[in-house]
């Protein structure tokens, strides 16, 4: 079941396409694999091993519950009524992803992704790069 998603997700990355669109399909992936757990668990039940069986139905539960909102965030666009995440954000001290975009100005900007150089004035290493001349021929070409 693992090596299927897999190559899906190993084609996915070739093709350039919506990020939400993959999401979409990421979410249907694992929502399919998570029914391999109750399948897993099924056949523990039924082979005898209780205890295994119900560590795997607990994981089910809990991976039926992020594939939840998962469906309700990509598919509906609407806010869950038993999402717990701002429960979590508001313990832990976080803040919300969009607060962190209005204060920084540069991600703020529509279309702004910096890919390449040094971020935020990074301090870096110094290095140096020894060469002899058929490195230097190898460069050329």
């Amino acid at each position: 079941m693992f090596s299927i998603i897999g190559i899906i997700n190993s084609y996915l990355g070739y093709i350039n396409i919506n990020v939400k669109l993959k999401n979409r399909i990421y979410t249907i992936l694992g929502t399919v694999g998570n029914f391999y757990l109750l399948y897993v668990a099924y056949q523990f039940f039924k082979n005898g091993f209780m205890t295994r069986g119900a560590l795997f139905i607990l994981a089910f539960i809990a991976l039926a519950y992020f594939s939840y909102l998962n469906v309700i965030h990509y598919f509906t666009k609407k806010q869950s009524r038993i999402d717990f995440s701002p429960w979590i954000e508001k313990k832990l001290h976080m803040k919300p992803r969009e607060e962190k975009i209005e204060k920084n100005s540069n991600l703020s900007k529509a279309g702004y992704v910096q890919t390449n150089g040094i971020f935020d004035n990074e301090k870096m290493l110094p290095a140096s790069l020894k060469m002899n001349q058929e490195h230097h021929n190898n460069l050329k070409k």
